[in-house]
């Protein structure tokens, strides 16, 4: 796994897979009700190494992502806007953030590239759903605030989307006082960021917690954003009302 060199997360969905059997074969050297934990040196159960092997046999299909240095596409024409939209979602295996960024040109054109991606496997002990979206949208916050620091272009609005309620009720209160850990948790994103730029979707956007092979990834939308980001007529902003009012 250390040997994946991602920074920017563009391989997250590959990349998950493995983490997640990394943390089932950990789990197994801890403990075994029929025999004795798994060892270093033992040979893994058949199941789990014909996961593994299938994961890393397609690994090198990576060298085949081509993904275009400059966020400017050419012939794009001069950007008269820019927005930042980030996606924060989880499932019960792990918790993830997607990052983009919306270019607008003066002749009415949008284009969405992935400006960072990335995920966390969940822990192995249970935890509530809404406890790990709220993580996630820590995560995408945080990710926000790096990014609008490196960033070398003004950003003229970001949005934070979650498709967790819950957490929009977390984000947006204003008188319930929560115990310490939501509480933490929302001091962070609320130092970050604005309960308003807070949009609800569906959980359908984000492909950040899901696992992807390389050839699923490359037909897939990770890389160019969910596609009403891409559609003029449905602004962020009036798409996160509707999803609201759902």
């Amino acid at each position: 796994m250390n040997s994946i060199y991602d920074p920017l997360g563009l391989a997250v969905p590959v990349v998950l897979e493995g983490k997640l059997l990394l943390q089932q074969l950990v789990l197994l050297g801890k403990k075994n009700t029929r025999e004795k934990p798994l060892g270093w040196d033992d040979p893994l159960p058949e199941t789990l190494l014909s996961q593994w092997q299938c994961w890393r046999n397609l690994l090198p299909h990576l060298e085949n992502v081509s993904v275009p240095r400059c966020y400017h596409p050419a012939g794009f024409g001069n950007n008269v806007r820019r927005e930042i939209h980030a996606f924060s979602d989880t499932s019960k295996d792990a918790i993830g953030a997607s990052i983009y960024l919306q270019l607008t040109s003066d002749r009415g054109e949008i284009s969405t590239t992935l400006l960072f991606g990335q995920s966390k496997v969940a822990p192995a002990q249970t935890t509530s759903i809404p406890h790990l979206e709220l993580c996630a949208a820590v995560l995408a916050s945080q990710a926000v605030d790096k990014i609008v620091k490196e960033i070398d272009m003004e950003i003229n609005e970001i949005t934070f989307y979650t498709d967790s309620r819950v957490v929009l009720g977390y984000i947006r209160n204003e008188s319930q006082r929560f115990y310490v850990y939501v509480a933490n948790h929302v001091q962070t994103i609320r130092k970050i960021s604005k309960p308003k730029q807070w949009k609800y979707i569906d959980t359908a956007a984000d492909l950040s917690k899901r696992c992807l092979n390389v050839r699923s990834l490359m037909g897939s939308n990770w890389l160019t954003g969910p596609n009403f980001l891409k559609n003029l007529s449905r602004t962020p902003a009036a798409e996160g009302r509707r999803n609201l009012n759902k």
